[in-house]
């Protein structure tokens, strides 16, 4: 439909089609005002779009950690970096437990996690997901053990616990699962991470002794994951050889798995 403006020759109309104050296709000569308005609305139309396409175009893309097969996604340039020298020094370390991460791997961080996680390992995709430092701060609960660290310290731990869950996701098991023995390895990674001085404040004195083997349960990680942490590294650490355990471990040589019926 089309409409003529009643001061206009309707024998030659205007042939550039612009609408008019109503949205209509006006053929006429437009006015002065009519085409003050049309350039509000333009103006007005590239603002709101320039607001909707701005902040997907500052979305940093996915960084790869140089010398490893990390890619990481944390939100800023700045972020990935510091994520990715964090992935390097976790994994200097879990290597000198014989934990290689061969795997390709993309790292992300987020505000919130299923089951009240501070992080989780996704082996079907590849994935690891951790709370972001802020969140992380804010997740942990007042009577939690990890309040006496720093949050720095805290979430670096959290990330060397999911990535032992990666080194470790392929290792021998003769049952459906080997939760035990992935656990383990993984909270006394996350442990040993922490400075020794900031880890002795984490172990509660009802622990300052031997710690068996069957005290390393999967009712224990279950019920009470704090204690099964402690008793995991106090275990792991009086080993005579504690890397050589870990090896041991993770080659099948040493289970901690028995089969549940």
């Amino acid at each position: 439909m089309t409409r003529t403006n009643a001061s206009a020759n309707p024998a030659a109309p205007n042939p550039s089609g612009q609408l008019d104050a109503w949205g209509w296709i006006d053929y006429s000569v437009p006015s002065p005002f009519s085409r003050w308005r049309w350039h509000i609305f333009v103006n007005r139309f590239l603002i709101c779009l320039l607001a909707i396409v701005a902040p997907l175009g500052a979305q940093s893309e996915p960084y790869a950690c140089p010398d490893t097969a990390v890619t990481v996604d944390a939100g800023s340039p700045e972020a990935d970096q510091e994520v990715c020298d964090l992935v390097a020094r976790a994994s200097t370390q879990l290597a000198s437990c014989s934990l290689e991460i061969t795997r390709p791997l993309t790292i992300t961080l987020a505000d919130s996690l299923s089951d009240d996680c501070y992080g989780q390992f996704f082996c079907e995709d590849d994935l690891i997901k951790v709370l972001s430092p802020q969140a992380l701060a804010a997740a942990v609960s007042d009577d939690s053990i990890y309040q006496a660290l720093p949050d720095d310290t805290f979430f670096q731990g959290i990330l060397v616990h999911e990535l032992a869950h990666a080194a470790t996701d392929d290792m021998p098991c003769p049952f459906e699962s080997c939760l035990l023995g992935q656990e383990y390895i993984s909270y006394a990674m996350m442990m040993q991470s922490f400075p020794d001085d900031q880890r002795t404040m984490l172990i509660e004195e009802r622990f300052q002794r031997q710690i068996y083997r069957d005290e390393v349960s999967l009712m224990i990680l279950a019920m009470a994951p704090e204690v099964f942490a402690q008793k995991a590294w106090l275990h792991f650490s009086q080993r005579p050889d504690p890397c050589g355990f870990i090896g041991q471990i993770v080659d099948g040589t040493v289970l901690l798995d028995t089969e549940h019926f």
